[in-house]
Order: C-alpha cells, then sequence, then structure tokens
C-alpha cells in the first residue's frame, strides 16, 4: 500500500503477519538471528512504516519486534525474464 511518498503494510488485517512476528520474536529471544523482509512490488516510495489504522496490533508487534532486535530489511524489487534483483533499500520513515 503506498500514501503519498510513504509504503505501507499491511493493506488489511493480518493475524497471521502477527503469528509471524511473534516468532521471529522468539527466534531473536533464543539467541539466533532474526529478519523480516519486505519486498516491494510497486515502484515508488521514499520510507516505510506499518499501516496503524489498518492493522494496530500488527504496527505494535512491528515496533517491538525492531526493539527486540529483529531486523527488518525493506527493498523495492525489479523483475525481469531470468531474476528477481534488490533495486532500492527504504527506510522507516519518520513519524
Amino acid at each position: 500500500m503506498k500514501e503519498g511518498d510513504i509504503l505501507m503494510f499491511p493493506d488489511a488485517v493480518t493475524t497471521r503477519g502477527q503469528k509471524h512476528l511473534q516468532e521471529l520474536m522468539e527466534v531473536k529471544a533464543q539467541g539466533d538471528r532474526a529478519i523480516l523482509f519486505f519486498a516491494v512490488l510497486r515502484e515508488g516510495g521514499n520510507g516505510f512504516l506499518p499501516a496503524y489504522e489498518i492493522d494496530p496490533v500488527y504496527a505494535q508487534l512491528l515496533e517491538e519486534a525492531r526493539d527486540k532486535g529483529v531486523e527488518v530489511l525493506i527493498y523495492q524489487v525489479a523483475f525481469n525474464d531470468l531474476e528477481i534483483s534488490l533495486e532500492k533499500k527504504i527506510d522507516f520513515a519518520p513519524e
């Protein structure tokens, strides 16, 4: 989802996404590296925020996961006939 120049996720309530964030926090708590990777399939956008108004639970869990050391990587990707490539790293937008 995109509002202005900001990319957002999720575009609907995602209990599955909430569960994944909780699992990633458990992985990190056990001492392992935990990474959440967002592949942005649309062009444009220069920042990322969780969609607080759509799924406040997911937004809160994402903040908690980041605070606990879960790495969140956001990249715009491009497709061609043979590959998918990482085009641009996208950072969290200031709120």
